[in-house]
């Protein structure tokens, strides 16, 4: 997978992590997901330098709590060396709206998740190429990320309660796990219309 679409899949989870209240076992993808939403604020402000009251201003607007998660973002972002602290702001040093993903896909990279985390990504990027069942994408995980039978367990219930794929109960026991908005746009995106 590219490094596009792994920063748009952490943009994704992020997201739905948002949405739950322990984001325990995901904190990597949350804290480099977050990074990602405030690079992309930030650099779509077309200024080198965003003053403090900017800053706050764009963060707020991308929920991002000023109080707690801000400072540990933008010290995230300069260990990247992809900001840096001026008086009264910060520095984008070079960073294009469009190389955020990238730079997403790289934090998460730096922080060294665990095979879990990884494994989330490879889950939702299987279950948006075409409906899979969840049993067969399990195994394929398992031995792909090393993970035990409580980890890959524990993912998989995650993965349905927090909305990182969609899920449909076929029959006790079997589920189909799918994206499907993106399975749609894939679908339309290939072949000029949408299915």
């Amino acid at each position: 997978m590219d490094k596009k679409t792994k920063g748009s899949w952490l943009i994704h989870h992020t997201n739905k992590l948002q949405g739950v209240t322990n984001q325990i076992g995901y904190e990597k993808t949350f804290l480099a997901g977050k990074a990602g939403i405030l690079l992309s604020a930030i650099s779509s402000n077309n200024q080198v330098t965003v003053n403090n009251d900017r800053l706050t201003v764009l963060a707020k607007a991308a929920n991002i709590n000023t109080t707690f998660e801000l400072p540990k973002l933008i010290e995230v972002l300069q260990q990247q060396q992809l900001i840096d602290t001026a008086g009264g702001g910060i520095a984008v040093l070079g960073v294009t709206t469009a190389k955020t993903l990238q730079h997403t896909s790289d934090i998460f990279d730096a922080l060294a998740p665990g095979s879990a985390e990884v494994a989330t990504i490879a889950l939702a990027e299987l279950a948006s190429l075409e409906p899979v069942l969840a049993g067969h994408v399990a195994i394929e995980l398992a031995d792909s990320y090393q993970l035990g039978k409580a980890e890959i367990g524990q993912l998989m219930s995650d993965a349905e309660q927090i909305g990182f794929v969609d899920a449909e109960k076929l029959s006790p026991g079997e589920t189909l796990l799918f994206k499907a908005t993106l399975i749609k746009y894939r679908h339309w995106s290939n072949f000029g219309q949408p299915r």
